[in-house]
Order: C-alpha cells, then sequence, then structure tokens
C-alpha cells in the first residue's frame, strides 16, 4: 500500500495564476493553506506535493491535475519502529548531548534499515544521524545525511522537520568555517519554523539561530535569539533543565565576550544551578571555570 506524492510543474502553476488573475495570497485564501505554502510552490523550494494537495490545488484553479504535474513518485507506508521512535526525539537527543556519547548513539541509528522504516522515520533517522557527524567532526557525512533527510522532507511536505534540518545544516557550515553558507540556511530555517510549530522545536531553533550568530560575531543578535530560546523552553510541557543549562552556558559566553560580567555571572549561576540539579558534572564544571 502507498500514497502518491507529485512532481509539480512550477511553470504551469505561474501561469495559470497569471491566467485565472489570482495572487499568491488569494490561492492560499481558497485552499485554507499559508501563504509561505505557496510561495515555496512558486520558488520551487517545494518539489513535490501529495495528491490530496494536488486534487485540492486543481480545483481551486479548476484545472486538470495533469496539468500541474511532471512526475509521481510513491513513498511505501510501512509500521512505526517503536524503538527508533524515542531515539530520535529531541529529548533523546540532549540526553545524547550532556553525555556526549555520540559513538555510540550512532553505532545504534546505524543498526536501523532505514527501507524496514517509513519515510517519516526515515527523515528522523538520517537527521540525527547528520547531528551525530557533527559531533563527531566528520563534517562530510554530516552533510550527506542532513542532506537525505531534506530530501524526503521536501517530499512528505514536513515544514518543521525541514525547518530543523536547514538549521543543522547552518550549524555544519559555521562548524566548517563558512558563516556566510550558516547564516543563508538559517534565513532558509526560517521560512519553515512556523507559529504552529512545537515549542521545543522553536526552542531549538532559536538556540542554533542564537548559536550561528555568536560565531558570526553578532552579539546582539546571538543574545536575542538565546534568551528567545530560554523562553520558548520555559512553555514547553516536554522543555527540561537538560536544555535550559545547555542555553544559559551558550548566554553566558556571550556576556563573557562583551565583558558584561554582572549578566555573564547570573547565566553562569543558573548554568550551575540546573546542571547540579540534573547532575551534568561538565555543566557544574563549565560553570566553576
Amino acid at each position: 500500500m502507498g500514497n502518491e506524492f507529485f512532481e509539480l510543474c512550477h511553470e504551469s502553476l505561474i501561469v495559470l495564476l497569471k491566467e485565472r488573475d489570482l495572487s499568491q495570497a488569494e490561492l492560499a485564501h481558497r485552499l485554507d493553506m499559508p501563504k509561505k505554502t505557496v510561495q515555496r510552490w512558486i520558488n520551487r523550494t517545494t518539489r513535490r506535493i501529495s495528491a490530496e494537495t494536488l486534487h485540492q490545488l486543481a480545483a481551486a484553479l479548476d484545472t486538470p491535475a495533469e496539468r500541474l504535474t511532471r512526475s509521481t513518485e510513491k513513498i511505501q507506508i510501512r509500521p512505526f519502529n517503536i524503538g527508533l521512535k524515542e531515539l530520535t526525539t529531541e529529548e533523546y537527543l540532549i540526553r545524547v548531548r550532556l553525555s556526549s556519547d555520540w559513538h555510540s548513539y550512532q553505532k545504534i541509528l546505524l543498526s536501523f534499515s532505514a527501507e524496514e522504516i517509513p519515510s517519516q522515520q526515515q527523515v528522523l533517522l538520517y537527521k540525527n544521524l547528520g547531528i551525530a557527524n557533527i559531533y563527531l567532526g566528520k563534517l562530510r557525512a554530516a552533510k550527506s545525511f542532513l542532506l537525505k533527510a531534506l530530501a524526503i522532507a521536501e517530499i512528505l511536505d514536513d515544514s518543521a522537520c525541514q525547518g530543523m534540518i536547514y538549521s543543522w545544516l547552518a550549524v555544519r557550515e559555521e562548524l566548517s568555517g563558512n558563516i556566510g553558507e550558516a547564516l543563508v540556511s538559517i534565513q532558509k530555517a526560517d521560512e519553515y519554523i512556523t507559529a504552529q510549530a512545537k515549542p521545543i522545536s522553536k526552542a531549538m531553533f532559536y538556540f542554533v539561530k542564537g548559536r550561528v550568530h555568536y560565531y558570526a560575531e553578532n552579539n546582539s543578535e546571538a543574545k536575542k535569539w538565546i534568551r528567545k530560546a530560554i523562553r520558548e523552553n520555559y512553555k514547553a510541557p516536554e522543555g527540561s533543565l537538560r536544555v535550559t543549562a545547555i542555553f544559559y552556558a551558550h548566554l553566558s559566553w556571550v556576556y563573557l565576550r562583551e565583558k558584561d560580567m554582572r549578566n555573564a555571572r547570573i547565566a553562569l549561576h543558573r548554568t550551575q544551578f540546573y546542571s547540579e540539579k540534573i547532575g551534568w558534572v561538565r555543566g557544574t564544571a563549565m560553570a566553576h571555570l
């Protein structure tokens, strides 16, 4: 059993909008979709759409569906792997980060066969393999896995995943010394992180955004986004003290760079407080240092 996805013909869509004298906003309203979704179709950011979306689009434009497509692609729907589901959560990822045991985490992820899991889990598997390789210093492999994840997320039209993948691509570029490319990836991630995203996802995105701006030496932007990450994490039902400790540690670095010792001390005390609460030895040691 499978679900069909179709490659959208962007040129036909643009022509049809002109023929119908419709703006992108008007089409989005007819479809009851965000305007950004239509913009991504127009600028070719999203190349494939589901059969259901295709038929809705064809009806809204009063045209045969065939006029809007180039080709078809099928994605097999398979049962979710329960073990992998837990291993790819944000919370589990943060636990690995605190232990720094990325080698073991990568080894566990590689034990899963991508051919035996549904596409939704393939995205998470490749994304987290990309993240693990970032922390292992294997930046070429990291990019390869993240781009695989991005290609599948694009087919699934999973905006939240696309946003997070772009944010990790930004981290990868920053670590490679390509700050300009990192900022471009952050801008792309901005297009996908919506107000409807989960607080924990927004918190992680804001943190990555702050981190990239920190290494780009944009201190005011770095502070703004890391503070937003902390506030967003407090809203999240799944928000954790681990995340809070990490965020405050990075915020302290920005204050120290600015020689703002008062706020640096406050951020470090909070890093120490939350680290001690969760038993994060490395965070406690860093705060004392």
